[in-house]
């Protein structure tokens, strides 16, 4: 039996180029943040390690008039590639945190999809 990669746990600071970037300008921010995502999703598939991406509702939650914090696109998360990471949490203000189920692979539900908890 072989070991399962260890968790790599990332939020938006990590890789988002409004954040990660400020003394580029904005293409060139893009530009990067795409680099950086791209080289962590590469190295979740060649099993270096498994990415779980954090999103804090303190922090990351889109300054909406009325946010769900329970939904992923009410996050800004940068690159919409990054919600191919294996695991994505949700981390309320209280600390508890939710893994939010995307819409991947043959036996997704649509229903629910992107929901912290799967519902809403």
């Amino acid at each position: 039996m072989t070991a399962a990669p260890p968790w790599r746990e990332i939020t938006p600071d990590d890789y988002h180029h409004a954040r990660a970037f400020r003394d580029l300008d904005p293409i060139q921010a893009w530009i990067a943040q795409e680099g950086i995502v791209k080289d962590l999703l590469q190295g979740q598939l060649d099993g270096a390690h498994r990415l779980r991406l954090v999103l804090r509702e303190a922090v990351d939650l889109k300054p909406h008039t009325k946010p769900d914090p329970r939904w992923f696109f009410s996050y800004d998360v940068g690159a919409s590639m990054i919600s191919m990471a294996e695991e994505i949490v949700i981390e309320f203000r209280i600390g508890r945190r939710e893994v939010v189920m995307m819409p991947r692979g043959p036996d997704y539900q649509p229903r629910g999809a992107g929901w912290a908890g799967g519902r809403r």
